[in-house]
């Protein structure tokens, strides 16, 4: 869907939706980056409130700001209700000015305190997510569809997970690095110590 296409549906449609528990949109390969905060900004309330699962896969436009928009914790998204009930979330994360600032900022603001499974697609792992993710009480991280990890994200992210008390499934299975990176992030993790029961995907 273009934006001319995108933005009064989501518009015309969304306010009306008041029993909304599950918004999954995959493969807006022809919107903007405006179109997710008109997104953001198109959900009522007490569905943001009620959320439970977002999953926004194969979106390539979906900036910082607009994922900062949806998830409450940019300029915009801050004046509307916190994704108080959302579980599940999966971000399309390979835009330039990638959703993973977003992302990051609604982690350290406290804006996701019900998240249990999180997957991060086509992300470049960066440091500071990485700790924003510590002591989470996630169950599930994915790093799929090609996301990108090198050495010190990749350190990071294991300090982090070894602070993830409920962590039980972890997927990298396509996770593309620079050589040795998987190694020095597993190595991160064990060295905080490994859940008794895991799947690991690799």
């Amino acid at each position: 869907l273009a934006d001319d296409v995108f933005e009064p549906l989501v518009r015309q449609a969304l306010p009306r939706l008041t029993a909304l528990r599950e918004l999954v949109l995959t493969g807006a390969t022809h919107t903007t980056p405006r179109a997710w905060v008109a997104l953001a900004m198109a959900l009522r309330p007490d569905v943001r409130a009620s959320l439970r699962v977002l999953s926004l896969e194969l979106c390539p436009s979906i900036d910082g700001e607009g994922a900062a928009a949806l998830l409450g914790s940019g300029p915009e998204g801050a004046a509307l209700a916190p994704l108080a009930a959302l579980r599940v979330l999966r971000l399309d994360c390979s835009h330039e000015r990638s959703a993973s600032e977003g992302l990051e900022a609604a982690l350290r603001q406290g804006r996701l305190p019900s998240l249990r499974v999180l997957g991060m697609h086509r992300a470049r792992l960066r440091v500071p997510l990485a700790e924003a993710l510590q002591g989470s009480g996630l169950e599930e991280l994915e790093l799929g569809l090609g996301s990108f990890v090198a050495g010190a994200a990749a350190a990071a992210l294991g300090a982090a997970l070894g602070t993830m008390p409920r962590l039980r499934r972890v997927d990298m299975g396509r996770v593309k690095g620079e050589p040795g990176a998987v190694q020095t992030l597993m190595r991160a993790w064990a060295a905080g110590g490994l859940p008794s029961s895991l799947e690991l995907v690799l």
